[in-house]
């Protein structure tokens, strides 16, 4: 697809059709064909939002713009979505497919993966890195258009097109802010445009910097919700939690004989003793709020477009798009609970009181006063992006045109996660755990006997950085795509007017890496697991468009692409098609329709992506015996699951 121009959008941003300002409109591009027009005429709906209804509707970037379009129908992990696996990118989800179901380009042009994996399994684009300022207009073209884009163009494509022309420079800033703390944004730009001659040069750059916001600045999120439709229950900071349970029924057993005094001062002063019908008592607080519900964001970006008129019909582009972007964000701190060997099993501990032993998991949640504060339980992922475009275009005879180009992107991403240790955190708990009174054979587990004590009793930031700290991923994705074009929109008269033509052939390469911190594989990262995976793989397609106005109240576009993935001396191939009809009888109806196919190919982490780790929920059957539970009462177990 060559480049397109502002005026090229057929449509506003309700979808509602622009008037073509004159018949004698120079031939463009527009997205969903690749035959130059100078009728503002699509087989598909094409719904534009422009730069200026960015700004007019408060859109902080192009990803919130996408995410309010009607299309955006389908929920999303992102930067409100705490603990997700790519929390750090943005994305958008059309008609309720996942985000990697959307074709996204630049200028025509398609772009690269993000390094780290959608939900830790799907590879997907992240809609950031570009400055809001240099974009002239975004195109969402809705449905399956495989036949003219490739693989992925599922749900929709979305056409990002950057600015090529500017009448004098742009001074851009940006200040919002919230009565209630948190997400502030601050954003400056600058861009120019100068003409020197057979040289155009538009260039820019954007700096914005986001605070993040915390679930405590929020009264909806500040603390557990009361008013639900069933009871809530207070975060159980200080649990000792039976399997067996007490005669009475109740699995908690509380065992701090100082009612919650020593705990009291921990989250905001706000722990005090809970109730949990049914269940029992702990120490806890109602505070849930030490996460934050969206990202603290940084980022710098650059643009930069040129063109040069080596003569009336020829003429060389290149574009360069860098981006740097640091965001941080929390879950909160984290807990620890009894197991052996991290496993999150039971394990038997002797207690007197209890008149003889329990399998108990011993509970604690750590509060901010304990990490030394939240600003010491970031999150933080660094994504740092290039991409550049070179390539001559011309024309020749009355109506043919042609370009070549090579695009060429890196994206490199790193992910520290804060988390704890394993072998530090559980030498820190076994005095709590109390000593170990030996291996029980008939139990199959060793058996402890508590020091309460101890567990009713708030760390300091001191002991709590004694096992936490940080882990580090490191990923990148590469591609690049030579692609050549020749296009004539006037091939051959027919009744209703030329017929035009299209072929573009197109191959490049990708590649990707995913190399997790080493302790995520020796079981040195407690609580969490990675999964790592690296490949390259070539690809090529070629692709080719007519448009036929057979008469002049009716027109037809028949599109069809052939794919092909090859790795390591295997090959995805795939072909596709597309028939669009138009039909208008007269000037104020409009009847069109189409018909086609569309395809997914496998990802790079589809091909090359390594075991991934999980956690598995299972019956307990010896428990669930042990406590009467069998046959068809197994189901009311309290461990059946």
């Amino acid at each position: 697809m060559s480049e397109a121009d502002a005026d090229a959008a057929n449509t506003s941003d309700e979808g509602t059709p622009k008037k073509a300002k004159d018949e004698g409109l120079e031939e463009v591009v527009v997205t969903g064909t690749l035959i130059p027009q100078t009728k503002i005429q699509d087989f598909t709906p094409v719904v534009t939002i422009s730069n200026e209804d960015i700004s007019a509707r408060g859109f902080a970037d192009v990803a919130e713009a996408l995410q309010r379009a009607s299309f955006s129908t389908g929920s999303i992990q992102n930067g409100q979505f705490s603990g997700g696996f790519t929390q750090g990118a943005k994305v958008t989800s059309f008609f309720g497919l996942d985000p990697s179901y959307t074709k996204y380009l630049i200028n025509g042009l398609p772009v690269a993966d993000y390094p780290a994996l959608y939900n830790g399994s799907e590879s997907f684009v992240s809609i950031s890195g570009i400055p809001t300022v240099l974009v002239d207009h975004i195109d969402i073209l809705p449905g399956a258009q495989s036949s003219i884009y490739g693989s992925d163009a599922i749900a929709g494509v979305v056409n990002i097109v950057m600015k090529t022309n500017l009448d004098g420079p742009i001074i851009d800033g940006r200040y919002g802010f919230y009565d209630d703390g948190g997400g502030a944004d601050r954003r400056i730009a600058i861009a120019d445009g100068i003409t020197l001659g057979a040289f155009n040069i538009v260039g820019g750059v954007q700096y914005e910097s986001t605070s993040p916001m915390w679930a405590y600045q929020r009264t909806l999120t500040s603390q557990v919700y009361a008013q639900g439709s069933s009871p809530q229950t207070a975060e159980r900071d200080y649990l000792v939690y039976g399997v067996f349970g007490q005669p009475n029924g109740d699995t908690y057993y509380f065992e701090d004989p100082a009612n919650c005094a020593n705990v009291a001062g921990q989250f905001s002063n706000t722990v005090s003793l809970q109730t949990r019908t049914g269940h029992g008592q702990y120490c806890g607080t109602n505070r849930d709020a030490n996460f934050t519900i969206d990202n603290g964001d940084q980022q710098v970006q650059f643009y930069l477009h040129a063109t040069y008129d080596l003569n009336d019909n020829l003429q060389l582009y290149g574009d360069t798009l860098i981006s740097h972007d640091v965001v941080r964000f929390s879950i909160g701190p984290s807990y620890y609970g009894s197991s052996e060997d991290s496993s999150s099993q039971y394990s038997y501990y002797e207690d007197p009181a209890l008149g003889g032993g329990d399998y108990l998991n011993l509970q604690h949640i750590f509060s901010p006063e304990e990490a030394g504060g939240l600003n010491n339980t970031f999150d933080k992922n660094t994504n740092s992006s290039v991409r550049g475009t070179l390539g001559i275009k011309g024309d020749f005879g009355t109506h043919w045109k042609w370009l070549a180009d090579m695009t060429y992107t890196d994206n490199k991403l790193t992910e520290s996660t804060h988390l704890f240790f394993t072998q530090p955190i559980e030498a820190f708990f076994a005095p709590i755990f109390g000593p170990n009174l030996g291996f029980d054979p008939v139990l199959g587990t060793n058996q402890f006997s508590p020091n309460y004590a101890n567990f009713y009793k708030p760390l300091t930031p001191a002991q709590y950085a004694s096992f936490s700290g940080d882990a580090v991923n490191y990923s990148y994705t590469e591609e690049t795509l030579a692609r050549a074009q020749i296009t004539n929109s006037a091939l051959f008269p027919l009744p209703g007017g030329n017929a035009g033509m299209a072929v573009q052939l197109e191959g490049g390469d990708q590649g990707w890496n995913y190399a997790p911190d080493p302790r995520y594989f020796d079981n040195e990262t407690y609580g969490y697991t990675s999964t790592a995976g690296s490949g390259h793989r070539s690809r090529y397609a070629g692709t080719v468009e007519m448009q036929l106005p057979i008469i002049s109240m009716l027109k037809a576009d028949v599109s069809g692409r052939y794919d092909d993935y090859r790795v390591e001396g295997s090959n995805v191939d795939k072909a596709t098609y597309n028939l669009g009809l138009e039909f208008r009888p007269f000037k104020m109806l409009l009847l069109r329709g189409r018909y086609g196919t569309a395809f997914k190919a496998p990802t790079l982490a589809d091909e090359f992506q390594g075991n991934s780790g999980a956690y598995a929920t299972l019956t307990d059957y010896y428990t669930c015996e042990k406590s009467g539970y069998t046959g068809t009462n197994l189901g009311n177990c309290p461990q059946a699951n």
